[in-house]
């Protein structure tokens, strides 16, 4: 496939050059606009070696837009920019550059500030919400009642995003016009003319979709909904999409969640792993890992939950919440998805003795199959049997500088009340376990 870049500052990065970088690169052709250029959406597949790929500053990375209901951008693309069908789309494309909807992914603006209620209005003007208030997008802001529009009905609507890049950690939100609404007068904020907040349900991801469900509420005639998708990150990049729609459907005719298989379900249960990483005087640090042995379904979310110990003090890669003896650890932005065959993990730091003896576990209040340091948890609990107070060898009940005599006396071999983790050997794992018991006075 050729290559064509877009300046001739870099005329050394041939696909001989990426080929040798070891980068796998995907490369998206889109029609040249008007002064001939082709514009290049590379997604990169694999990390580089220590030659990077320069990208100029300028070229936009494409990302996607609304496919249902079809965003107004993106409806232009579909008839095609050079010979469009509706008399809006020719309006549109006589009017502004054609680039516009060549990049109908593109249509975004960098809201650093997005957790700021404001942030939007602070950024988009009145009259320039459709376009995002850009110069590029400023043809899709012209009040006119014959945008191609959806067919739409009030209550249960299923929205998908078509991510032609997805972004994660991201969330959605959506708004719908507000009643008297008036397609020939410019879209606002607030006022007749204006915007109603919709409750976004429960995304769910069926890449490259993200299909997620509102409310629509009463309304007759034509409207628009008004969809950011926002990614968190320090950029604050967010994805607009106007959707033109008519409420002339008939009742229960609109798609919702029921009509697709976005989630085959988990057939397996998911796993649990709490493993010991390091301990020194009664404290440890530790990692749990939450593994998901489906082959086919995306875990959307997890939360993990079980009382007793291990006892947390703090929590990183997840959101510790604490109710009396039971611990609750869920997912924080980043690490919300666990797709089939993967595993996210979460550290900790946490008191007490090792191994721990928890009960109750819940994944997502079903019941998960769990690990103690890779050991089957029924497992783990028959090889510690022997052991009624973990690193007491001397049997006083306590763990103390007796029991660490015998149980450097013993380090190396395959002796089995000083094998703590039972693997064969008296071992620096075995001595870790032991750092973590150390000082313990165990009840009769």
């Amino acid at each position: 496939q050729d290559i064509v870049f877009l300046n001739s500052k870099y005329p050394k990065l041939n696909q001989a050059h990426l080929a040798n970088v070891g980068v796998i690169v995907e490369f998206l052709l889109l029609p040249a606009p008007m002064d001939g250029r082709k514009v290049i959406v590379r997604r990169l597949l694999l990390g580089l070696s220590a030659t990077s790929v320069l990208v100029p500053a300028a070229v936009a990375m494409g990302h996607g837009s609304m496919s249902q209901p079809i965003s107004r951008v993106y409806s232009i693309y579909q008839e095609g920019p050079k010979t469009p069908s509706s008399d809006a789309a020719r309006w549109a494309t006589g009017n502004c550059n054609l680039q516009a909807f060549y990049d109908w992914h593109e249509l975004s603006r960098n809201i650093a500030d997005y957790e700021n209620p404001n942030a939007y209005i602070d950024a988009i003007a009145d009259g320039e919400i459709v376009g995002a208030g850009r110069e590029k997008y400023s043809c899709l802001n012209e009040p006119r009642d014959d945008w191609p529009a959806t067919s739409v009905a009030p209550g249960d609507y299923l929205l998908t995003f078509f991510a032609h890049v997805p972004h994660d950690p991201s969330y959605f939100r959506v708004w719908v016009t507000k009643e008297g609404y008036d397609p020939l007068q410019p879209l606002t904020w607030s006022g007749p003319n204006g915007l109603e907040e919709l409750e976004v349900g429960d995304i769910y991801r069926d890449l490259p979709d993200y299909h997620f469900q509102v409310n629509l509420p009463e309304r007759t005639g034509r409207h628009l909904i008004y969809v950011a998708w926002q990614r968190i990150d320090p950029v604050g990049e967010c994805f607009f999409a106007a959707c033109d729609v008519i409420f002339d459907a008939a009742p229960g005719s609109n798609p919702t969640i029921d009509d697709i298989d976005v989630d085959p379900g988990l057939v397996e249960p998911l796993d649990v792993d709490f493993r010991l990483d390091s301990a020194w005087s009664g404290t440890f640090n530790g990692s749990v890992v939450v593994s998901n042995p489906n082959a086919n379904a995306v875990v959307h979310g997890w939360e993990v939950s079980w009382e007793g110990n291990p006892n947390l003090d703090t929590v990183w890669n997840g959101i510790l919440e604490e109710e009396g003896e039971t611990s609750t650890v869920s997912w924080e932005a980043w690490n919300q998805d666990i797709n089939p065959g993967d595993s996210v993990t979460f550290g900790f730091s946490g008191t007490g003795t090792w191994p721990p003896a928890p009960e109750h576990v819940m994944l997502n209040n079903q019941s998960a199959n769990v690990y103690i340091d890779g050991v089957l948890y029924s497992e783990a609990e028959d090889e510690h049997e022997h052991h009624d107070c973990v690193g007491d060898f001397t049997g006083d009940m306590m763990v103390n500088a007796a029991d660490f005599s015998v149980f450097l006396v013993n380090f190396g071999s395959s002796n089995e009340a000083t094998d703590l983790n039972a693997d064969g050997t008296t071992d620096v794992q075995d001595f870790s376990l032991f750092l973590v018991a150390f000082g313990n006075h165990c009840m009769h």
